[in-house]
């Protein structure tokens, strides 16, 4: 472009804003031709005044707009060949024209174009960052490259079987010729007898369009005797890291660690011999959840003690419940801590027949999941055996509720109540506000003086309501907690 003169308008004649950005004084100094812009921008000496308002070039400086994009412009020359230098190989080398190297030809006119125009970005400096910016994006992730996978990290605050999967930017997932529009996260099967698999390839995986998901429970691909399958998806989306929660096969516990091998694939549409895999990475799931401890009641006869446990249906039998561990002494308040367990089961009635008669029994459980977690420990129970009447061995004539023993009490008191034949019962405690705080015994119990211990270690201090439902009607005792 031919020089403006500095005493005219400062603009030429092809179109109303080009013109000569400098040109060189009678003294032959070069001069900023200023004079363009005085009626927009004011009076000034240089377009160095003109400062950016960010760092466009990252090198942690705001500077004046032409060193931006003399940074900008660099940056790209060391992503060129001969990369690492802004020595670039010359236009007329063979290696522009070859087709597979396109990407870098179109990113080479680019570069030509913001360097040879002159003004560094003084016509139009937004447009010329953005070019800039996106042909260092395009060299840099726009070449079809595997990223990897960067972590496997456990779900907290679960019941398990869930892991994190994170992994980095594929090369192509944003500008490209050949642009990555979705990923997918494949679990290893470690068992493959008789499996079928749905693709032989993941490059015969379908990308997902905006009009419509795939199933990822029906896609699965056998590659080289190993079968995986399709636990996760993520659309490309130029993202510097992409990361999804996915399921395992199972959860390591104390005692095993169960892993669990991830992939990551890239898919690009209508290019399918171009899908690229990370390498593969194991990780494993916790089960961070115990179970809440059970709630139970127990009531003695002549010859066992039967022990419900009043469960949450949805919780125990829905969830994470495997069995009941439970606890035994012949001593009231004992610490189950460290004691192996009397027995187990899964079910809601477990009948102790192992016992002497005329003894009394005192219990504790808690509750396991499938993990091994153990929640915490139950309130302590009692059962008495054979004691169907008083010293005297009268049956009593009537239900009766006693005044609990000691009253007030901390952190445990005895809770009498007489039984004039066998009928279904309950003993609860509730609250001031009408809530019940503990179920002490429900179900059957035979004729005779029953006694049942409330362990209020959970419990704040208070004045408590012992209720005793009966056919007969309801008996209440008022109790204090003083701790």
């Amino acid at each position: 472009m031919y020089p403006t003169p500095a005493d005219g308008l400062g603009r030429d004649k092809v179109g109303d804003h080009t013109f000569g950005v400098t040109y060189v004084a009678e003294n032959g100094d070069r001069v900023d031709n200023t004079a363009a812009c005085v009626n927009c921008h004011g009076v000034f000496d240089s377009f160095a005044e003109f400062m950016s308002r960010s760092d466009d070039d990252g090198d942690g400086v705001v500077e004046p707009i032409q060193d931006e994009i003399h940074g900008l412009l660099e940056h790209v020359a060391m992503l060129l060949p001969p990369e690492g230098t802004t020595d670039i190989l010359p236009g007329n080398d063979p290696f522009w024209a070859a087709p597979e190297n396109l990407l870098y030809r179109k990113a080479f006119w680019n570069y030509l174009m913001m360097e040879e125009e002159g003004s560094f970005g003084v016509h139009n400096y937004q447009f010329s960052v953005a070019v800039l910016k996106l042909t260092a994006q395009a060299l840099e992730f726009g070449v079809l490259d595997a990223g990897m996978i960067m972590g496997i990290e456990d779900v907290p605050n679960d019941q398990g079987r869930q892991v994190g999967v994170a992994w980095s930017r594929f090369g192509g997932d944003g500008p490209s010729d050949t642009p990555i529009d979705d990923y997918y996260v494949w679990r290893a099967v470690e068992s493959v007898n008789g499996a079928k698999a749905a693709y032989q390839s993941f490059s015969e995986v379908p990308v997902v369009t905006e009009d419509g998901g795939v199933d990822l429970s029906s896609m699965s691909v056998m590659l080289d005797g190993h079968l995986w399958t399709a636990v996760g998806h993520q659309p490309a989306a130029a993202f510097p890291m992409y990361s999804a929660v996915v399921p395992t096969l199972g959860d390591a516990t104390a005692t095993d660690t169960l892993w669990s091998t991830f992939v990551v694939s890239g898919h690009v549409a209508g290019a399918p011999d171009m899908t690229i895999i990370t390498e593969p990475m194991m990780g494993y799931s916790v089960d961070n959840l115990v179970p809440t401890a059970p709630m139970m009641s127990a009531a003695g006869s002549k010859r066992k003690v039967e022990l419900v446990f009043e469960l949450d249906r949805e919780e125990y039998r829905n969830a994470d419940f495997d069995y009941f561990a439970i606890y035994r002494s012949t001593e009231s308040g004992f610490d189950p801590v460290g004691m192996e367990p009397f027995a187990t089961t899964a079910e809601d009635v477990y009948d102790d027949t192992e016992v002497t008669y005329n003894n009394t029994y005192y219990y504790r459980a808690a509750a396991f999941d499938f993990s091994g977690n153990q929640g915490e420990f139950s309130d302590e129970v009692m059962g008495a055996v054979g004691v169907g009447v008083d010293g005297t061995g009268e049956i009593p004539i009537a239900f009766e509720l006693y005044q609990n023993y000691p009253n007030p009490f901390n952190p445990s008191t005895t809770i009498a109540f007489d039984v004039p034949q066998t009928s279904d019962v309950s003993v609860a405690v509730f609250d001031l506000l009408g809530r019940q705080v503990r179920t002490l015994v429900n179900g059957s119990l035979p004729a005779g003086k029953h006694t049942v211990t409330l362990n209020a270690q959970s419990m704040s201090s208070g004045l408590y309501v012992v209720r005793f439902d009966t056919p007969d009607g309801a008996f209440e005792r008022t109790i204090l907690l003083i701790k």
